[in-house]
């Protein structure tokens, strides 16, 4: 893989991860339990406190991860029983889930999100030979969630479901799921990291990953934005300064003062067709 190609992997890696950071709520902190990783609402990274952090810590340390710093926990009874660590989560804790993640081939962002917690959970398995105090971390770390109901962003208990705000107009929470992440970076990679990004094909490349219908959302159809994606609903024409000459070509444009597609003559206008003004940016009633 020449040096190109592996910055631009670089590139769309750290865009995914920025873009699939958003869907949590915050981090962890004290008070939190696991099942808010679990469930996708929080992540345990530096700045996080209390007893979820204990729990990664000590199981860290135990199972030989910078062993120097007992897992991050510092303290020298953070590898035998989850009380002995400190619950913060710094430097040091961050270098024992780097090491962590590296060793099982996962992204090494020391970062405790969906993916190394379950990670965790598979190789730190307890056995026969297991400690009781480590029995007792991995449950609590690695506990059955109800996330049908804890995934709800905070608040939602009384809203209708209909109402939950998803990602796009057209695909819902949970076929996102159905999307792979390397079908999702050779999308990126393909249409958004270019000179001009390509928004729509950008959609088009995502839906048929899914079963979708090849519909974008309202403002990114075929002739509501310019080739750059843009959307040309909402582009304002300059006005033509006084005395200057122009050809008399009728346009339109999107006034959000009037709420309507409008008509302008002699200047650039995003739209040469009221209907097609129309189509993309008024609302229906």
């Amino acid at each position: 893989m020449g040096r190109i190609e592996r910055q631009k992997r670089k590139l769309i890696e750290e865009s995914n991860k920025r873009l699939l950071g958003e869907a949590y709520n915050g981090i962890i902190h004290r008070g939190d339990d696991s099942c808010e990783i679990h469930c996708k609402r929080k992540l345990a990274k530096s700045g996080s406190n209390g007893d979820v952090v204990k729990y990664i810590q000590h199981l860290l340390a135990a199972n030989g991860f910078n062993s120097k710093y007992e897992g991050g926990g510092i303290g020298k009874e953070c590898s035998d029983l989850y009380q002995g660590c400190d619950g913060k989560y710094r430097r040091h804790t961050k270098d024992a889930v780097i090491e962590f993640q590296r060793k099982y081939k996962l992204s090494a962002d020391g970062v405790v999100g969906y993916n190394t917690i379950m990670k965790m959970c598979e190789v730190f398995k307890p056995d026969n030979t297991t400690s009781r105090e480590t029995v007792e971390a991995y449950d609590l770390l690695c506990k059955d969630c109800n996330c049908n109901q804890q995934d709800q962003p905070i608040g939602s208990e009384d809203r209708d479901e209909k109402d939950i705000p998803s990602p796009t107009d057209n695909i819902r929470v949970d076929e996102l799921d159905l999307i792979d992440c390397d079908d999702l970076k050779y999308c990126v990679g393909k249409y958004l990291y270019q000179t001009k990004p390509n928004y729509l094909a950008f959609y088009r490349c995502v839906s048929e990953k899914v079963d979708l219908p090849d519909v974008p959302p309202k403002d990114q159809r075929e002739g509501c934005t310019d080739s750059a994606g843009n959307n040309l609903c909402k582009m304002i024409p300059e006005p033509i300064p006084p005395g200057v000459s122009t050809t008399a070509v009728m346009g339109y444009y999107y006034d959000p003062s009037k709420g309507k597609c409008v008509s302008v003559s002699g200047g650039p206008a995003p739209f040469r067709q009221m209907k097609k003004c129309t189509e993309c940016c008024e609302r229906k009633k």
